[in-house]
């Protein structure tokens, strides 16, 4: 259902990875209901206040805690909407629960500028998919004022741990940003792929090196 800013209310039940409850899930939105118009939040600014504007345009229409939780990816954007459909499955249970998360993850991005030497230090973790390294890498980099592209190519390359693209860039250097960027979700979509496919199953090809 779309809202007077275009926006949809994202059902990432259907697609399985929700992090809202099974209850909340289940809520349908009432008839006539249209998504307000958000201030929306980048990640850089004031999460206290975006909580607080927030409930307040949803209060005005009488949304229960159930849909407060539903409605509030239609309040993101960019990066941020991926940090909310990359929660834990289903650890969303009530709008309490989910404003401590949001605080929690945003917080930090108010009130301190951040410099390239930062997005340096974002490194994948050892448990991490690339997918969930480039989330907070995405969320750093919105912190930081007239960012150089080569700087963020460089934070990329340094970054990753996923041995295969690992070798891959050794070979070849990526032509630009936006190819490093296109082969690593290349990469990404093969790893999920693999880590949802039965051992029975034939081997999903590797995506190939950079040209």
């Amino acid at each position: 259902m779309n809202g007077d800013n275009g926006r949809d209310v994202v059902d990432l039940e259907k697609l399985g990875e929700s992090p809202l409850s099974e209850e909340i899930n289940h809520i349908r939105l009432p008839e006539n209901f249209k998504v307000p118009t958000f201030q929306l939040f980048d990640g850089t600014k004031d999460p206290y206040k975006h909580l607080q504007l927030y409930r307040s345009v949803m209060t005005i229409q009488g949304a229960s805690e159930a849909l407060l939780c539903k409605v509030f990816p239609a309040s993101l954007e960019g990066p941020v909407t991926t940090w909310f459909s990359c929660l834990e499955l289903r650890s969303v249970c009530d709008f309490k629960q989910l404003s401590r998360k949001f605080i929690d993850n945003f917080e930090g991005g108010k009130g301190h500028q951040k410099t390239s030497s930062d997005l340096m230090e974002v490194k994948q973790r050892p448990s991490e998919t690339l997918k969930q390294f480039i989330l907070p890498l995405d969320l750093e980099k919105l912190k930081i004022r007239d960012i150089d592209p080569i700087v963020e190519l460089m934070a990329l390359k340094s970054g990753v741990r996923e041995e295969r693209l690992r070798f891959s860039l050794s070979k070849s250097e990526p032509k630009s940003l936006a190819h490093l960027r296109e082969n690593i979700h290349r990469y990404s979509n093969v790893e999920e792929l693999t880590a949802n496919q039965p051992d029975t199953n034939p081997q999903v090809d590797r995506p190939k090196s950079f040209r």
